[in-house]
């Protein structure tokens, strides 16, 4: 890809970041439902931790067909990309997380109308994540920083993935490795 990373780092700017443990069971009445339809005005990254999570994407203007999501796969959103979730398994869902961000301007990379399935085996992201809440939780002046420069080894990991094959597709998804 012929862009400067570096730019898009003075760009993006990450917002409200979700984590929780131990899901509530008010998931398991919605086993087997598919959920209304999900829609962010952000980029949106988003964790599947467990087994038995199906999903549908609308990148244009048909919904892709129904697709399982394995345990540590992670999705990447655009804005305005909408897409369901359906938990056949909710009892095994323990922990919930995701995190939205913004990309002043236009951008090779992260284009209008991606969407985008990651593989993470050897579990780098979610670390970074849980970090990422604790930090904006606790609000530390210098923890602002610290947030930016996860954010931003975040990107870099997407964007590493990218480059490392697959097509982003929920059949040939991009690998997160060290």
């Amino acid at each position: 890809m012929a862009y400067n990373f570096l730019q898009l780092t003075e760009r993006a700017r990450l917002g409200l970041v979700q984590y929780q443990a131990r899901i509530p069971n008010t998931s398991r009445r919605m086993a087997g439902a598919w959920s209304n339809p999900i829609r962010q005005d952000t980029w949106t990254f988003d964790f599947c931790g467990f087994e038995g999570m199906w999903c549908r994407v609308r990148t244009k203007a048909d919904w892709s067909a129904p697709f399982r999501r394995p345990p540590g796969a992670w999705h990447l959103y655009a804005p305005g990309v909408q897409y369901l979730e359906r938990l056949d398994r909710p009892e095994l869902q323990h922990e919930d997380m995701w995190f939205h961000f913004t990309v002043e301007r236009r951008n090779p990379f992260f284009r209008e109308g991606l969407f985008a399935a990651l593989a993470d085996p050897e579990d780098l992201i979610a670390p970074r994540v849980r970090y990422l809440y604790g930090l904006q939780q606790r609000g530390e002046p210098a923890g602002a920083l610290v947030a930016h420069g996860l954010f931003v080894s975040i990107l870099g990991e997407i964007a590493a993935a990218a480059s490392r094959g697959g097509d982003g597709s929920y059949k040939r998804p991009w690998s997160i490795r060290s």
